[in-house]
C-alpha cells in the first residue's frame, strides 16, 4: 500500500496546508502519488498585477506591450476551465516595481491604464470557489462588481482604497456583497470608496466588519443606514466628531469591539439621542483609547480591556469603582508605578491576568518591591506580566 493510502485523506490536507508552496511546486512535479492534493493548493491563491502607480508622478504605468500580452495570457491561464474551480484565494495588488526592475521589463506610460484591470474584472465570475477576495487601490466597474456580488462561496473581502472607475455609473440598486467578514481601508487620503462599498453591503450577512478610514467619515453612512445584527467584531475609525454612540448602535451583537483614533469621550454620552447603556449590550473585549473607558466599564458582559498608549494616571482615573467583571488588562502605559498597580488591583477585584508593556523602566528599588509585594498574594492563581521598553 502506498505511503497516500496509509494515511487519511484529510491528514493529508492538514499537511500540505502547512507547507511553504516551493515545495508544494517539488512534489508536484516529482510524486505522482500527490499530484492531486498538490494541485489543489499549487493553484489555491491567484494574485494579478494589474498596473504600477509611480510614487512622484502618482501616473498609472504598465509594462511594455509584450508585458501586457503575457499578464493576459496570465490570467487567461488562471480562469481556464481546468484551474479556475482550484482557486479559493483571489488578491489585486498593484506591481512591484522594484521586482519589475529586476527583470528586463520597462514599465511606459499608457494611454489605456485599466486593460488588464478591465480584463480581469470581466473574468471576475469565473472563479465560483472563491472564498476570499482582496483589492488594493484599483477602481471597479460596474460589471466588477457585479461579479464580485456574484461569487456563490464568497466569505471574506478586503478593500484597501478601491472605488469607482473614473467616468463610470454604477448602480448600486440591483447589488448585493454577500460575505461574512468585509474590511475597508482607505488611508490618509479622501476617497469614495466607503459609501459605494458599505451601500452594497448585505448586511444580515456579516459577522465581521473593520471600517479605518483616514478622515472618520465612514461613522456617519453607517450611522444613517440600516443595523447590522449579526456582526459580533468590530474595529472601526471613530474621531469625537462624529455621532459615535449612534453608529455603534447599529452592532447590538457585537462581542468584540477595536476602536481607532480619539474614540468616544464621556460628554458623547450626554450629546447622543441613543443612550450609553442601550449600545453594545454584550460586549466581552474593548481595544481602543481609554477616554472610552467610562461608556463600557459598567457593561456586565465585559471581560477583557486592551487599552492603547496613555499615561498611568489616565487610565487609573477612569479606573472608578469596582468592576469585578473584568478578569483581564493589557495596557501600554508611560510610566507604570506602585500607586497605579494598587489602583489597578483595588478597582479590578476579579483580576486574574495583567499584561503592562511600560515606556518608562522602574529605576527605583523600594517602588519595584512594593510592586513585587503588592502582587504577591495573586501571583499564585494570576498571571502577571510587566514589560519596560
Amino acid at each position: 500500500m502506498s505511503p497516500q493510502k496509509r494515511v487519511p485523506n484529510e491528514l493529508w490536507i492538514e499537511i500540505f496546508g502547512l507547507l511553504p508552496l516551493d515545495s508544494i511546486k517539488n512534489i508536484y512535479a516529482t510524486d505522482k502519488h500527490f499530484a492531486r492534493t498538490s494541485r489543489a493548493f499549487l493553484f489555491r491563491h491567484f494574485v494579478f498585477y494589474p498596473y504600477h502607480i509611480d510614487r512622484v508622478s502618482r501616473h498609472v504605468v504598465l509594462p511594455a506591450p509584450d508585458g501586457v500580452q503575457f499578464a493576459l495570457g496570465r490570467l487567461e491561464f488562471w480562469t481556464s476551465d481546468e484551474i479556475f474551480p482550484l482557486v479559493r484565494e483571489c488578491s489585486i495588488a498593484l506591481r512591484d516595481r522594484r521586482a519589475e526592475e529586476a527583470r528586463p521589463v520597462p514599465l511606459d506610460r499608457t494611454e489605456s491604464p485599466d486593460i488588464l484591470m478591465n480584463s480581469f474584472l470581466d473574468r471576475l465570475g469565473r472563479f465560483t470557489g472563491l472564498q476570499k477576495f482582496s483589492a488594493r487601490q484599483v477602481d471597479f466597474t460596474q460589471v466588477g462588481l457585479a461579479n464580485l456580488c456574484h461569487l456563490p462561496l464568497l466569505r471574506e473581502v478586503m478593500i484597501e482604497r478601491c472605488g469607482m472607475l473614473h467616468g463610470e455609473t454604477i448602480d448600486t440598486t440591483s447589488l448585493e456583497l454577500r460575505t461574512t467578514k468585509f474590511v475597508y481601508h482607505d488611508g490618509l487620503t479622501a476617497h469614495e470608496g466607503p459609501d459605494l462599498w458599505l451601500s452594497i453591503l448585505a448586511r444580515g450577512h456579516l459577522r465581521e466588519v473593520v471600517v479605518v478610514t483616514g478622515r472618520h467619515k465612514a461613522a456617519s453612512r453607517l450611522a444613517d443606514g440600516p443595523a447590522f445584527p449579526h456582526v459580533v467584531a468590530l474595529q472601526i475609525s471613530l474621531d469625537l466628531s462624529d455621532m459615535n454612540l449612534v453608529t455603534l448602535s447599529k452592532f447590538p451583537a457585537v462581542r468584540h469591539l477595536q476602536l481607532d483614533g480619539w474614540g468616544l469621550s464621556g460628554g458623547e454620552a450626554e450629546a447622543s439621542s441613543v443612550p450609553a447603556s442601550d449600545v453594545l449590550p454584550l460586549l466581552r473585549e474593548y481595544h481602543g483609547p481609554y477616554t472610552a473607558l467610562p461608556l463600557f466599564l459598567s457593561r456586565p458582559t465585559l471581560a477583557h480591556l486592551i487599552i492603547d498608549c496613555c499615561t498611568a494616571w489616565e487610565l487609573s482615573s477612569q479606573l472608578r469603582g469596582q468592576h469585578g467583571h473584568i478578569t483581564s488588562l493589557s495596557a501600554t502605559l508611560y510610566q507604570f508605578d506602585q500607586e497605579t498597580f494598587s489602583t489597578i488591583c483595588t478597582c479590578l477585584p476579579g483580576l486574574i491576568d495583567l499584561r503592562i508593556q511600560t515606556y518608562r523602566i522602574i529605576e527605583d528599588d523600594a517602588d519595584a518591591f512594593m510592586i513585587n509585594n503588592v502582587a504577591s498574594p495573586w501571583i499564585s492563581s494570576s498571571h502577571w506580566q510587566i514589560v519596560s521598553t
